[in-house]
Parts: structure tokens; C-alpha cells; sequence
């Protein structure tokens, strides 16, 4: 669904003081998109980490507790619980950007019926597609702290599922990314298990994903940690889910710069704007811009193609740019700089 046609079927407005730009970003996702039925999400939570040392580095175990009643989430295996196997889980990730970072939650259900896991799962970022570039080595690792040294450990009854489609529940661990100072094209993401003895094995998993963290600080390291807030973890969904755009950075080395028609912008504060487009395959932001008037804003969203070894092969519904205006938006209308036309804005006033 468009943000036009969201906004005709009654998207609610942000509520909260223009100042705090972050802050209006969490309330609008919370306001502008209710999750389906409000399903318990379990996490692994308790970010105390126990940490053992392995010949091949440090593993993070966290401890597998509910926030309530758990059901399915046990701190031991039940009796005549079996383990499961390859065939039986199904995996479901799902994404959630803010102005600052990016959450990345990954988690198992069965298709058949609940069985017990225990499983050391890592992530890795890559520039290239590992299947392109003779596995993750040839890819291109990017340099983020975290993510190799210290798998989590999944442990605990893994509940049965559907067998297609998307899980809002299940088993499930998360991960906060933050500081990415490198280029602003999405990065592949490889999930695999490293419970051999920190040696990858069993199963690996890649997926492309359109956003990568904002730079906050260029001279510290970008970092990958376990544990996501609990509204992040709400409001992570899968990519091909509707839902608030992705928050995207511009990308270099791009050919080809197009300007695009921009669908909607959301009103974080009265200086910053999320500007909203589509990214079909191989098309990344190559940069953002608007120009003010005295009574209007228009903005101009440009995509560039990628190099074909970086190159995204989904399309992605609904990306948002940064804009930051040199002056108060106020009352002024807001228009697509392509087709000249109003776009509809979703704001606290």
C-alpha cells in the first residue's frame, strides 16, 4: 500500500514535541502503523552477556527469557523434547531503521511441531554477494566490530509455525548495528551457524537488505551488538512486508543518477524530512536536496545504478531519504521536484 493510500485510510499523525527528531520517528512508527492483533514477540533478552572463551574468539551466550509469560520460550529442555532438524525450522528476518542505527532481528519456527535448538548463529556483512564472489571471503567484508567474534547462542523450544509466510513470533535474537561510516549501499547479510566450534557450518543464509546505519562519529568503529530495544524488535518487519519505509543512506561509485518521483514525506520535526521513493533492482540513493521558498518545498530524490557485483536484485517499495531543510517548513506546501505536483505529507500539526 502506497503512503497515499495510507493516508486516505486514516493514517494518525505524530503527537509528540517537533524538537526531538528521534523520538517523532518511534511515536510515528507507533501511531501510523498498529502491528497486526499486537502478537507476543519473545526475545532473547538479558544483555548481561556470559562470555567464554574459544580458540576462535569470544562467543556472547544470552539467556532465553521472556519478558512475561513465556509458553513456548523454556530455560531447559523439556522432557522427550526433540532436536530439530534442518527440515523442520524456518527462518524469518526482519529489519527496522531509525535516524541513528539499524535493527536486525532473526528467528526460528517450526513447520511441523515444537522441537529444541541450540545453535550458535553470527552475522555477516558483506559488500558483494557471497554466492557471486566464491563465498564470503571474495565478498567484500565490511568492517563492523561484533559481528564475527561473538555468535549468540539460540537456545530454547522453538514453536511451530506456518509453513509460509512471514512469523511475528517464534524464536527469536536480535541485533543493533550502528556507525556506518562506509559507502550507503545496502549490504548483503549472511546469518550462519558457527556451533562446531566457532566453525561455520549446518546452514548459512543471505539476504540484501536496502539500508545501512547512519554515521555518527567518524572516528569510532561501527558496531554490532547483540540485544535490540523492545520497540525496535515491534517494529522490525520482513522486507517484502508493508509497512514504514526504510531509512536509507546515499550510496557512491553510482551511474546513471536519475531524479525519481517522490510518493510521500513524512514530517519528522519542522527542519527534518523523510522523503519516500522506490528502489527498483540495482538502484540505490545516490543523493537528496530540496529547494525552499517562501510558500513551498519541493524535493528531488535521485537513484544511480549499481556496479553489477553490488547490484540489489529486489525491489524495494519504500525507502525514505533524509532531508534536512535550511528553514522551518511552517505551513509551506510540499512538492514532488519531478513532476511538480503536491505529495502528501504525514506531520504533527
Amino acid at each position: 500500500m502506497s503512503l497515499d493510500d495510507r493516508l486516505r485510510s486514516g493514517l494518525r499523525t505524530l503527537a509528540e514535541p517537533e524538537q526531538d527528531t528521534e523520538r517523532a520517528l518511534t511515536a510515528f512508527r507507533e501511531r501510523a502503523y498498529p502491528r497486526r492483533a499486537r502478537r507476543r514477540i519473545f526475545e532473547v533478552v538479558g544483555a548481561t552477556l556470559a562470555v567464554a572463551a574459544l580458540a576462535v574468539g569470544v562467543t556472547a551466550v544470552l539467556r532465553i527469557t521472556p519478558k512475561k509469560s513465556a509458553g513456548f520460550v523454556n530455560p531447559s529442555r523439556p522432557a522427550g523434547m526433540a532436536d530439530c532438524a534442518n527440515d523442520d525450522l524456518k527462518i524469518t528476518t526482519a529489519y527496522d531503521t531509525s535516524l541513528t542505527d539499524e535493527t536486525i532481528v532473526f528467528r526460528f519456527t517450526s513447520v511441523h511441531k515444537p522441537c529444541w535448538v541450540n545453535e550458535k548463529i553470527g552475522v555477516t556483512f558483506t559488500q558483494r554477494n557471497p554466492a557471486k564472489s566464491a563465498g564470503i571471503q571474495g565478498a567484500g567484508i565490511l568492517p563492523v566490530q561484533g559481528f564475527h567474534s561473538a555468535p549468540v547462542t539460540m537456545q530454547g523450544v522453538v514453536p511451530a509455525g506456518r509453513p509460509t509466510g512471514n512469523e511475528r513470533h517464534g524464536l527469536t535474537v536480535s541485533w543493533l548495528w550502528t556507525n556506518w561510516c562506509g559507502d550507503g549501499s545496502g549490504p548483503f547479510v549472511t546469518f550462519a551457524d558457527y556451533s562446531a566450534q566457532g566453525v561455520k557450518s549446518d546452514f548459512t543464509y543471505t539476504y540484501n537488505i536496502p539500508s545501512v546505519p547512519s554515521c555518527t562519529d567518524r572516528s569510532k568503529p561501527s558496531v554490532l551488538r547483540a540485544g535490540a530495544s523492545d520497540t525496535s524488535i515491534a517494529g522490525a518487519r520482513s522486507l517484502d512486508e508493508p509497512g514504514p519505509p526504510f531509512i536509507v543512506q546515499p550510496a557512491g561509485g553510482l551511474t546513471n543518477v536519475t531524479l525519481v518521483s517522490t510518493t510521500g514525506v513524512y514530517k519528522l520535526d519542522d527542519r527534518t524530512l523523510l522523503a519516500v521513493v522506490a528502489e527498483p533492482a540495482c538502484l540505490v540513493l545516490d543523493h537528496a536536496t530540496a529547494s525552499e521558498t517562501a510558500n513551498q518545498v519541493a524535493i528531488y530524490v535521485y537513484l544511480g545504478k549499481q556496479p553489477p557485483d553490488t547490484c540489489h536484485v529486489d525491489n524495494f517499495s519504500s525507502v525514505a531519504a533524509v532531508i534536512h531543510l535550511s528553514q522551518p517548513l511552517g505551513h509551506k506546501g510540499v512538492v514532488d521536484g519531478k513532476s511538480s505536483q503536491p505529495v502528501p505529507v504525514a506531520s504533527s500539526s
